[in-house]
């Protein structure tokens, strides 16, 4: 269940990173802010994606009946 959540979660940030890199430049106060946001979006997405695959791979087992 934690690899669904995990997904889940993974899943919604990806889709608020990609909204933040889609956003128009005029949202921001001045060029310099939306090149900070869309660099600061750009990392989140990475590191992100590296947890939930990690907790994908390491936590994806199913323990077996003894």
């Amino acid at each position: 269940m934690i690899p669904d959540l995990a997904v889940i979660i993974e899943l919604y940030i990806a889709f608020r990173m990609i909204e933040v890199l889609l956003m128009p430049s005029s949202r921001y106060t001045n060029q310099g802010c939306a090149v900070g946001a869309k660099i600061f979006a750009v990392l989140v997405l990475i590191i992100s994606s590296g947890v939930c695959l990690d907790i994908l791979f390491t936590g994806a087992n199913t323990p077996t009946l003894p």
